[in-house]
C-alpha cells in the first residue's frame, strides 16, 4: 500500500499535477484575499484597505489584478479624505460609531505626509480635522506641536537671514562712506570728509579706519600756533 502511495505521489510530482494542485490553492487564497479588501473597502473603511492592498500586492508584486486594485483602493480613500476636508464638523452619531478610527487614521496619515514634504498648512489643517472625530486624539495634537515648532524655526531663520542683509546694506554704506571721506581728504575738502565720516561713526562708533581719519582732520583743521 504504501509503495503504491509513493508511485501516487512521484507520479504527480512528474506530471505536474501536485504543483498545480498548489497554484489552485494560492489562486483562491488570493482572490478571497481580494474579495475581502473590496468588502473592507464597501464598509467605508478605506484606511485598512489600503493596508490590506499593499501587503497583498508585496505578495503578488506582478499580479494585474492586485495592482489594479491597490490603485482603486487608494482612489476610493482620496476621495474619502476630499470628503473629509470638506466636512463642515462631526458627522451623525451612528455614522461616527462605525468607521471613526479608519478616517481617523486616514486624516493623521496625510497630515504626516504634508508634514514629511514641509506643507506644514496642509499638515495643520489635517490635523485640525482629526478633532472633529476624536476630540482628545493625542497623535494630531503632538503633530501640531511639530508643526508650530517647525513654522517658528522657519520664521527664525527668516529673520535671521533679514538681519543678515541687514548687516550687509549697513556695511556696504559705511564703506561708501568711508571711501568718500578718503577722496575729500585728498582734495582737502575737509568739511565734506568730516560730514562722511560722521556718517560712518553714526552707523559704526567705534570704527578705527574712520576715528583715525577723523583724527587726521583734526589735525589739518586745528589753528595754527601763533
Amino acid at each position: 500500500m504504501r509503495k503504491q502511495i509513493a508511485i501516487i505521489v512521484v507520479f504527480m510530482l512528474t506530471t505536474g499535477f501536485l504543483g498545480f494542485g498548489n497554484r489552485k490553492s494560492d489562486e483562491m487564497k488570493k482572490t478571497e484575499a481580494i474579495q475581502s479588501i473590496r468588502e473592507t473597502a464597501a464598509d467605508g473603511q478605506f484606511f485598512k484597505a489600503v493596508q490590506m492592498s499593499e501587503k497583498l500586492n508585496k505578495r503578488y508584486p506582478n499580479d494585474l489584478a492586485v495592482i489594479s486594485l491597490k490603485f482603486e483602493i487608494q482612489e476610493a480613500q482620496a476621495r474619502r479624505h476630499s470628503e473629509l476636508m470638506q466636512s463642515g464638523g462631526p458627522r451623525p452619531q451612528d455614522d461616527f460609531e462605525k468607521n471613526s478610527r479608519d478616517d481617523v487614521q486616514t486624516l493623521l496619515e496625510r497630515a504626516e505626509a504634508h508634514f514629511q514634504a514641509g506643507r506644514f498648512s496642509e499638515a495643520s489643517e489635517n490635523a485640525q480635522k482629526v478633532f472633529q472625530l476624536d476630540p482628545d486624539n493625542g497623535q494630531a495634537s503632538r503633530l501640531l506641536d511639530r508643526v508650530a515648532r517647525k513654522l517658528l524655526d522657519h520664521n527664525n531663520t527668516e529673520r535671521a537671514a533679514i538681519t543678515q542683509v541687514a548687516r550687509e546694506e549697513v556695511t556696504e554704506r559705511i564703506e561708501q562712506y568711508r571711501d568718500r571721506a578718503k577722496a575729500a581728504i585728498e582734495k582737502e575738502h575737509w568739511g565734506e570728509a568730516r560730514f562722511a565720516l560722521q556718517k560712518v561713526l553714526i552707523l559704526s562708533p567705534s570704527d578705527p579706519e574712520a576715528l583715525r581719519l577723523y583724527d587726521l582732520i583734526e589735525s589739518n583743521t586745528e589753528p595754527k600756533a601763533a
